[in-house]
């Protein structure tokens, strides 16, 4: 076994499994009930080592277990970018000055000056401008 069959998994790692077992069964190599019961061992299992048996006498490219790198190893992306003004805050500014004032004509144009206001927040690496790619 290799150091990967200790580790964890969770419910991205048997959803792989799960569609593996599935294309096994579009395929015919399972029937129904194979399939249904391999399908409940998936989802009950805690670690590599309990899957990858399932999968033991599939053939193909596929037939092992989807295995993902830890958390730490995985590719990062930049978050998307925080606006400085939120939208419904905004509105709800807005919609209180119409009432006060009675001046309809604030409603476009402060949603006019939010478009225009509105801009990325830059984050900095320390903020936590990046998180793991899913899938990679």
């Amino acid at each position: 076994m290799s150091g990967s069959d200790h580790l964890r998994i969770g419910d991205e790692e048997r959803r792989q499994a799960i569609e593996v077992l599935g294309e096994h069964f579009a395929a015919g190599r399972l029937d129904r009930e194979e399939y249904d019961e391999r399908c409940r061992s998936v989802w009950n299992a805690r670690t590599n080592a309990a899957i990858r048996p399932l999968f033991a006498d599939l053939p193909g490219a596929r037939a092992g277990v989807p295995v993902r790198a830890p958390m730490a190893n995985l590719p990062l992306r930049p978050r998307q970018p925080r606006t400085r003004l939120p939208f419904i805050p905004v509105l709800l500014l807005l919609i209180a000055a119409v009432l006060i004032t009675g001046h309809g004509w604030l409603i476009p144009l402060g949603l006019a000056l939010w478009l225009l206001l509105k801009r990325p927040v830059p984050r900095t690496q320390a903020s936590g401008n990046r998180r793991p790619i899913a899938g990679s």
